[in-house]
């Protein structure tokens, strides 16, 4: 299977050479921009940031080529990469997505499983209800944890000298995805309306 990567994230890269160890018949390739990789390879995957401009320009250029073109997107917000939604990118263009940061066994299982598996994302209306993946999103927060019952976002005392920071940047999301909250108990984040 070959596999082409367009990120400049190298954690992702690593990841999928850890992979090629337990898959043989994995190769990898990275994209320098262009489509050169893409044209001279039959490609299988494409795995691609979705978070810049140029990446979202290199996306419809192998859209064009090839419409059903199996294609993982990630980044690290929840966008949608069409205006018709998720729903339409699943079945239109054979397209999945992933959230960063990545990890070995998300990328392998959907890998894996790509045509039984349903994008984690695709009931999220437009990703204005970010509710059934909220607990994916903060998972990526050392200091931070979701409690679904009370729909808290809880800091874990003493787990990180960066909570400042991180509880910033879950405010971002929300904020990003018109999620309402407060903060409570000085590091503590409730989320209102979801």
């Amino acid at each position: 299977m070959n596999i082409l990567i367009i990120d400049s994230d190298k954690e992702v890269l690593n990841i999928l050479n850890q992979l090629t160890t337990i898959e043989n018949d994995w190769n990898i390739f990275t994209s320098d921009g262009t489509l050169t990789q893409y044209k001279n390879h039959n490609i299988d995957f494409v795995l691609i940031d979705f978070s810049t401009n140029s990446n979202k320009i290199l996306l419809d250029k192998i859209i064009s080529i090839n419409p059903t073109q199996k294609t993982i997107t990630m980044s690290a917000i929840l966008e949608c990469s069409e205006a018709q939604g998720c729903n339409f990118c699943i079945t239109t263009y054979n397209r999945r997505r992933l959230l960063k940061p990545i990890d070995i066994k998300s990328i392998y299982e959907l890998i894996k499983n790509f045509e039984v598996l349903q994008c984690t994302y695709s009931s999220l209306n437009g990703f204005q209800n970010i509710e059934p993946i909220i607990s994916d999103i903060i998972k990526n927060f050392f200091s931070y944890e979701y409690d679904k019952d009370s729909k808290t976002i809880r800091y874990q005392r003493n787990h990180s000298i960066h909570h400042i920071t991180e509880m910033f940047e879950i405010i971002k999301i929300l904020k990003e995805h018109n999620i309402n909250y407060k903060i409570i108990n000085d590091y503590d984040i409730k989320a209102i309306g979801i």
